[in-house]
């Protein structure tokens, strides 16, 4: 079974997500629709397992035109349960 996310952000973003079910499938895709203000720095996106959960997680950087506070950010596909709520 395949779904299929989309969310609208203020600046006009459309962000589209699919993940392969179960949420413990490798295969998972994210693509930005529409005009992307990238600045001079691009921001980084990742996904992977990075915390051996058997769930993918999407890191992403926040972009050097946040100020001196940029930090690496995660987080997990909607769909994904968090790990507190997966049975031992």
């Amino acid at each position: 079974m395949h779904r299929r996310a989309v969310r609208r952000t203020a600046a006009g973003l459309t962000l589209a997500g699919a993940l392969l079910l179960p949420a413990t499938a490798a295969a998972v895709s994210f693509s930005a629709l529409g005009p992307v203000p990238m600045g001079g720095t691009p921001n980084a996106l990742a996904v992977a397992d990075f915390d051996a959960d058997g769930l993918p997680d999407v890191a992403g950087t926040v972009s050097a035109s946040a100020g001196p506070t940029a930090s690496p950010c995660a987080c997990r596909p909607a769909s994904a349960p968090s790990p507190a709520a997966r049975p031992s």
